[in-house]
Order: C-alpha cells, then structure tokens, then sequence
C-alpha cells in the first residue's frame, strides 16, 4: 500500500465548507443577534453517565433502560430557510454491525456513516458525541470544524446548505507500517449560505466545490475504526 502522505503532499481539505467556518470568528457581519429556535432537541447524558444513574437506584423500582445518546426528535423535519435553522433533524441511525468489520466494506459503511454524522453538524451546528466516537482528536480537520460551529452557536448563526457527498469510495484493507489504513474517495459539498436573526440576506455565502482526491486516514480500535485525519492529495 502507497503512502500518500509519502508521496504527495496531503493538506487540509480545501471545500468551502473548511475555509468558510474556519472564517465564522471573524465575519464583521455575524454579530451575536437574539436567539435563533434551537436546531434539534438537546442531547440526554451520555450512555456511561445514563448507566451510573440506573445503577444507583434504590432498588425498589427496576432500573430504567438507558436513554440513547440522542434521542429522535419530536414533530416534523423543517429544513433551514433564510429566517430559521433547521428544526427537529432526523438523527442519524446507530452505527452499523458491519461499518465496524475490518474487511472492505466495513470501511466503506464506516465513511458513509461518518460523513451523516458530519452533515448532521453542518445542519444542526452540534457535533454529536457518537461523531467523536468514530473520530480522534487529533483529527485537525475534525477540530477546527468544531471551533467553527462553536463560533456560529456564539453568533447565533446557522448553515442552509453545504451538506456533504462521498462517492467512489476505494477501501483498502492493508495497513501501512505505523497501522494506519489510507482509504481515497470523492467528495462534493452543496453550497452553503450562512445566516443570523434578523438579517434577511447572508452574512456568508460560499458555492459549491468538489475534491476528487480526497483521503482518510483510519486506524483500528477496539474492535472497530476510527478517522485520524481528513485530507486531500496535493497536486
């Protein structure tokens, strides 16, 4: 298996997506503005914190069944328009048995499952905690979107569009010597407009773009894969 970083320059994803919220500290426009209709219920405590509150019951009553991370959300699915963010959006399901498998196409379920989990932020602002437990913090890509949709949650502003696409996926099943497995794909990113109450035209805007060389790097942890890094290859 080649190396990519070895023989080409990897660098940062270059979809607008990247350098359009790494830009949201700084729009002069993106004021903080009244609070925007939150958009999506919020999260319940994690799984292990949901599990020690059973556990301390007082054992007069069996134990309640654990709430998921992040439950479905209630009412209808309206998607984000210029004078409100999106609103009651479907979470994305469990991760799949077989994205967990390390065979080829475990890892192509594993990537199409992270990329939901992914659009699931870019629309509701929030990374889930289930987006960290297929994703390493030492992601830098990962990292500065969370700093950007931190900044957008600050200025109360929201995304219509700028969802992202993988397409022809090319697992790879053989490590390289450090154990990280290099997966390439394609990726599109819809455009996106970002906005704030009370403003009726866009504090940013940013067309659509495309990667045709784009890669992960994945690694295998505890029985299952994990995204350290985002890229595409240098030309």
């Amino acid at each position: 298996m080649t190396n990519l970083k070895r023989s080409a320059i990897a660098t940062a994803l270059t979809l607008a997506l990247v350098s359009g919220l790494a830009a949201c500290g700084s729009s002069d426009d993106a004021k903080p503005a009244e609070a925007a209709p939150s958009a999506s219920p919020p999260a319940s405590q994690s799984d292990k914190e949901a599990k020690g509150k059973a556990a301390s019951g007082s054992g007069k009553e069996p134990a309640k069944p654990k709430p998921s991370a992040s439950p479905s959300p209630k009412g209808p699915y309206k998607p984000a328009t210029p004078k409100r963010p999106a609103q009651n959006v479907p979470v994305p399901g469990p991760l799949p048995e077989v994205a967990k498998e390390e065979s080829k196409a475990g890892q192509v379920a594993f990537i199409e499952h992270w990329a939901k989990e992914f659009n699931y932020a870019v629309e509701t602002g929030k990374l889930r905690p289930e987006f960290w437990e297929m994703t390493s913090r030492s992601c830098n890509y990962c990292k500065e979107v969370e700093r950007a949709l931190k900044n957008m949650e600050e200025q109360k502003t929201w995304n219509v569009g700028g969802d992202i696409t993988v397409d022809n996926i090319r697992p790879d099943i053989e490590p390289l010597e450090d154990g990280i497995y290099e997966v390439r794909f394609s990726v599109s990113e819809t455009a996106r407009k970002r906005y704030a109450s009370g403003k009726t035209k866009p504090v940013e805007e940013y067309p659509a773009g495309a990667v045709d060389q784009a890669f992960v790097e994945l690694r295998r942890v505890k029985g299952q894969w994990r995204l350290e890094g985002f890229y595409q290859i240098a030309d």
